[in-house]
């Protein structure tokens, strides 16, 4: 091991990578911005992929210490991204670290809250959840607060039946969006 491999990027199993793919691809259908309200922003979009995150990272975390491990490098592949998207749109160092810790927060309090508000079953504490974090920056009508509430509950519902494989194989996300 040379001197130099201490500073080179850690590689990342491709299908971690399909499958963050994946995620960002089905958080960007466009549906979820103009029927369902949710903000086309940089705000908007981290929330969308923080949500499909929410779904996939719950699933892989009921497969024991592999699925632990897959939702660990999916989180690092996430905020890799992030990193990038930062730099692009013109963070420099001096805000970065403060603007991915910021972001981190936001994304472990958001899967705190999702899940607390579907293991509740309890409809309006989700819609609170959902009304707090996915629509942060909108005021979303009733109706789109029930539809995302609705969405989120059966992907929730459609993860359970995802095996391990399933989610290797990015055999996951298979409902059209309505």
């Amino acid at each position: 091991m040379g001197l130099l491999s201490f500073f080179k990027k850690p590689k990342y199993d491709k299908k971690v990578l399909a499958l963050y793919n994946t995620i960002v691809r089905v958080s960007r259908t466009p549906i979820l911005y103009s029927k369902y309200g949710v903000a086309d922003t940089l705000i908007g979009r981290f929330d969308l992929i923080v949500l499909h995150c929410f779904v996939v990272i719950r699933r892989l975390n009921q497969h024991g210490d592999e699925g632990v491990l897959k939702s660990q490098e999916l989180f690092d592949v996430m905020f890799i991204d992030i990193d990038r998207s930062l730099r692009e749109i013109g963070v420099g160092d001096a805000g970065l670290g403060k603007k991915v810790k910021s972001l981190a927060t936001a994304f472990y309090g958001r899967l705190g809250s999702y899940g607390e508000a579907i293991d509740s079953k309890d409809s309006k504490t989700l819609i609170e959840s959902l009304k707090r974090n996915l629509f942060s920056e909108t005021n979303p009508s009733d109706y789109q607060l029930s539809l995302a509430a609705n969405y989120l509950r059966n992907r929730v519902i459609e993860s359970e039946k995802w095996s391990f494989a399933d989610i290797d194989n990015l055999n996951i996300f298979q409902t059209r969006i309505e």
